[in-house]
């Protein structure tokens, strides 16, 4: 049953931000819900360390770690 609260956690979460910010809620759904890391993920999405710099911190804002995620 945890396993299944938290991908129910992780679907609002990430909704939520993505309605605010949909870059760091594609970082997030990235991170959090496929296991990409952090610098796979400016790689992909072709973000300077400043930039990632300022999702993570956008992401932190709704409460959520994104090194424990």
């Amino acid at each position: 049953m945890d396993d299944i609260e938290t991908g129910m956690d992780l679907e609002v979460i990430s909704k939520e931000i993505n309605s605010k910010d949909p870059k760091a809620g594609r970082v997030f759904d990235l991170c959090a819900r496929q296991g990409y890391s952090l610098d796979d993920i400016a790689i992909m999405e072709g973000l300077t360390e400043r930039q990632m710099r300022y999702i993570k911190n956008k992401i932190k804002q709704f409460g959520v770690s994104m090194t424990t995620v």
